[in-house]
C-alpha cells in the first residue's frame, strides 16, 4: 500500500522525498511497468539499439527492474543502466533491493544527483533517457521560482541520436 505523497508544492525538494522514503520504502509515482510495457514493446526496434540506459528520478519503485529484466525487449544483455535520484536516501533503499534481488549484477549503477547539474558525470552520455515523474517535479520547482521548465531539456544527457521518454 502506498502513502499519497499529496504535498505538490514542494516534491523538486530533496528533503521532502528523504522523509518520505523514510516512512514508505517501496513506491511507484505515477504508472508501473506493466501498464507502459506495450509501448515499449511497439518501440523495442529502437530500444534494442540503446546500450547506456538512464533511469532520472528513478525513485524506489521495482520499475526499472522490469524494464531492465524484460526479455522481450532486449536481443542480448549488452546493456548498462544507472538509476539516479536526487534524494540519497531513496537510492539507499533501492540499491539494497536490487542487490538483495540479483546478487553480483554489475550492469546496474545508482547514482545520486540533481538531473539537472550532471557535471560529476564528465563525458558520459546515455542512449535512452526514462523519466517518469522527473521533469513534473523540475516544472513545479521552476513554477514556484518563476522560470520556464526548460532548464532539462538543455541537460546534455543524451548523446546522438539517443531517444528520451518521459
Amino acid at each position: 500500500m502506498h502513502k499519497d505523497c499529496g504535498d505538490a508544492e514542494h516534491i523538486w525538494d530533496e528533503g521532502y522525498w528523504t522523509k518520505y522514503y523514510e516512512e514508505v520504502q517501496d513506491f511507484d509515482w505515477l504508472v508501473p511497468y506493466d501498464r507502459l510495457r506495450p509501448i515499449f514493446l511497439l518501440n523495442r526496434k529502437h530500444i534494442r539499439k540503446c546500450r547506456r540506459l538512464l533511469h532520472v528520478g528513478c525513485g524506489t519503485s521495482d520499475f526499472s527492474t522490469k524494464w531492465f529484466y524484460d526479455a522481450a525487449l532486449w536481443a542480448d544483455e549488452d546493456r548498462q543502466l544507472t538509476n539516479l535520484d536526487f534524494s540519497r536516501h531513496c537510492i539507499k533503499l533501492l540499491q539494497s533491493k536490487w542487490l538483495e534481488q540479483y546478487p553480483g549484477e554489475n550492469r546496474v549503477a545508482f547514482a545520486t544527483a540533481n538531473a539537472l547539474d550532471m557535471r560529476h558525470f564528465g563525458e558520459q552520455q546515455w542512449d535512452l533517457v526514462l523519466d517518469k515523474f522527473a521533469l513534473d517535479a523540475i516544472a513545479a520547482r521552476d513554477a514556484a521560482n518563476g522560470a520556464r521548465p526548460d532548464d532539462a531539456a538543455r541537460s546534455p544527457v543524451c548523446c546522438p541520436p539517443a531517444a528520451f521518454s518521459s
